[in-house]
């Protein structure tokens, strides 16, 4: 099941979570602060255009008319969202700019909405400790 599917489905909870944290540690850690709020305020408003709910909405609660999946398509959500950003941010946000960003948010989850300067990078060749590898003859 696609993650933030998962975490977002009416119920689900993670245990031990603090009241205030949208996800577990584990897809933010090591990033600071900064980078990882606004990956967390992405992840809320992504989660709103897909399935029209904020992640901490109370059960039973209705999505807002123009997030409403069965009866505005996805293009007219990422338009409204669009339009809501530019009010709250004071500075235009586009409808391209969310498109981008929701279908990051589907592929990649949470870390998809990192800005690529602060996220996390894997050398080409793998990890490993000193001592740790061998050579096939020994």
């Amino acid at each position: 099941m696609h993650l933030p599917t998962l975490m977002t489905a009416p119920g689900f909870e993670v245990v031990g979570s603090g009241a205030g944290r949208l996800l577990p540690p584990g897809p933010l850690d090591g990033l600071e602060a900064g980078p990882a709020e606004k990956a967390l305020w992405w992840h809320r408003h992504m989660t709103e255009v897909l399935t029209g709910l904020v992640p901490d909405a109370p059960a039973g609660t209705a999505p807002r008319l123009e997030y409403d999946p069965a009866s505005r398509t996805l293009a007219d959500r990422e338009a409204a969202k669009a339009a809501e950003l530019s009010a709250e941010l004071g500075h235009p946000v586009s409808r391209h700019t969310v498109r981008r960003r929701r279908q990051r948010y589907q592929k990649r989850g949470v870390l998809g909405m990192v800005d690529g300067r602060h996220a996390p990078r894997r050398s080409a060749r793998g990890r490993w400790t000193p001592g740790s590898w061998t050579s096939c003859g020994s």
